[in-house]
């Protein structure tokens, strides 16, 4: 089996655009005889290669479609994480908010506190004064009384 391969000149090729030459012979064509066992062989390395070429692909198929899921698991977990982390904050607020009210109910309390300490130092410091006028008088009382005759 003979095969011919044909050469000609394109005065437009890209090569030419370039200013690449290649030696061409004009309307000319040259018959090349080509091995029926070499084109055979190019064809079962060509079909070798289409075959690791799809097999290639399926991996690379499979692979993908793996990392997807795994990214989707992933985001998923994010997402977990993000409602968790909100709902937690969320919590903390309104714990915090509540602890907040409370303090504020103490440091009422404690000003209460404060005017009824003030209110008995000044009823202490009135029985002091009573108490002193009491014993003053006590005193004079006694000291008529021994003074008499």
């Amino acid at each position: 089996m003979s095969f011919s391969l044909s050469f000609g000149s394109s005065a437009s090729s890209p090569a030419s655009a370039v200013g690449l030459s290649t030696p061409v012979l004009k309307d000319r064509i040259f018959s090349v005889p080509l091995d029926p066992s070499l084109l055979d062989e190019i064809e079962r390395q060509a079909e070798t290669i289409g075959t690791e070429l799809a097999q290639l692909v399926k991996r690379l198929q499979t692979q993908l479609h793996d990392v997807a899921g795994h990214t989707l698991e992933s985001v998923q977990v994010h997402a977990y994480a993000v409602d968790r982390l909100c709902e937690a904050v969320d919590e903390n607020v309104f714990r915090t908010s509540q602890l907040v009210q409370h303090v504020d109910d103490v440091m009422e309390d404690m000003e209460t506190v404060q005017r009824l300490a003030s209110q008995l130092q000044a009823i202490k410091s009135r029985l002091a004064w009573l108490e002193g006028i009491v014993q003053q008088q006590q005193h004079q009382l006694l000291h008529q009384a021994s003074s008499r005759p």
